[in-house]
């Protein structure tokens, strides 16, 4: 079992953020490739320590190549859309939630539930116009 959650610099061994999850996955992955071996696996915001299409595409590359492991689960969160079209070709071996949100009163309401597909909300406008960020940067 392994979780990545809020990985940080590891300025001990020289290696940044993006560097230690590198390493992180690289072990999930060898990990699941041993014979008879299973895994479970989270990853929060997977590749956030880079430009957003190296994330896309590493990403894609990433789930894409961790279907490979049928016996084991993996779950990755992310905030790139793009994903979606780029993942459809991997059908059922690929499972995609999102967290239910709904917008009343122009703010976001979660209901923290679990739900099938993509979600197709853009909230952080709403918030950033809520904190006055907009208005103080005009």
């Amino acid at each position: 079992m392994a979780v990545s959650i809020n990985l940080n610099d590891n300025l001990r061994s020289g290696y940044s953020h993006f560097m230690t999850e590198l390493l992180h996955l690289k072990t999930v992955v060898e990990q699941s490739g041993q014979e008879k071996q299973r895994c479970f696996a989270v990853f929060d915001e997977l590749f956030r320590g880079t430009n957003q299409d190296d994330a896309l595409d590493i990403t894609q590359a990433t789930i894409s190549g961790l279907t490979r492991f049928p016996g084991s689960v993996f779950f990755v969160s992310t905030h790139l859309l793009g994903l979606e079209a780029k993942l459809a070709p991997l059908g059922a071996a690929v499972g995609a939630y999102c967290i239910d949100c709904s917008i009343a009163n122009g703010r976001p309401v979660f209901s923290y539930r679990l739900c099938p597909g993509w979600s197709q909300l853009k909230i952080g406008r709403l918030l950033f116009d809520e904190v006055g960020l907009n208005t103080l940067l005009k």
